[in-house]
């Protein structure tokens, strides 16, 4: 196992098989490494990049996906305020 070191600025996307399926009902597929790199240079937050990331999917999939899709993407922030470690999670269910 190889240890990830956590710096500032860290990026993390990670995803299920679903996203890399996308596309393939049609002949098409998901270039990942194209599509998040240009997402990873911005300042996007992490909720963008998961956004645009579905939205290609579901473009791709004719808005039907053919798998479930889950994204996350995390992002390593420096200190803030106190020495109380914090982390936001947002999960809608509908």
């Amino acid at each position: 196992i190889k240890e990830l070191e956590l710096v500032r600025g860290l990026i993390i996307v990670s995803f299920t098989d679903g996203l890399v399926h996308a596309g393939v009902r049609d002949g098409k597929s998901l270039d990942l490494v194209k599509s998040v790199t240009p997402f990873l240079r911005t300042k996007m937050s992490p909720q963008e990049i998961a956004n645009k990331l579905m939205d290609k999917a579901l473009e791709l999939d004719q808005g039907r996906p053919v798998d479930d899709i889950s994204i996350a993407v995390l992002r390593v922030t420096g200190k803030e305020g106190d020495d109380v470690r914090r982390m936001n999670l947002r999960l809608p269910i509908t």
